[in-house]
């Protein structure tokens, strides 16, 4: 299965950025940090050092589906509710 890794930091400058975009085959996915900066601890998604976390294809949906489903917010259904063709 083909990965894709994703670095997303968000040290000092990297804390203020509003989106960040992810590559994926099938469209782009845009994440707002900015928004859920605004409403969540950081320790809700950040576990690991500070100001790094990767993810893989599976690890991204497992993460950010899992939350959206836990908050009862946020895309579940559909891969295009994310993923965005240009």
């Amino acid at each position: 299965m083909r990965k894709y890794i994703f670095l997303f930091l968000l040290l000092g400058w990297s804390a203020g950025a509003s989106a960040f975009v992810y590559e994926a085959y099938n469209g782009n996915v845009e994440f707002d940090h900015r928004f859920h900066r605004d409403k969540f601890a950081c320790k809700e998604c950040h576990s690991g050092p500070p100001g790094h976390m990767e993810f893989d294809r599976e690890s991204a949906h497992t993460f950010c589906i899992g939350c959206h489903e836990r908050k009862k917010a946020g895309p579940i259904k559909h891969c295009a509710e994310c993923h965005k063709v240009s």
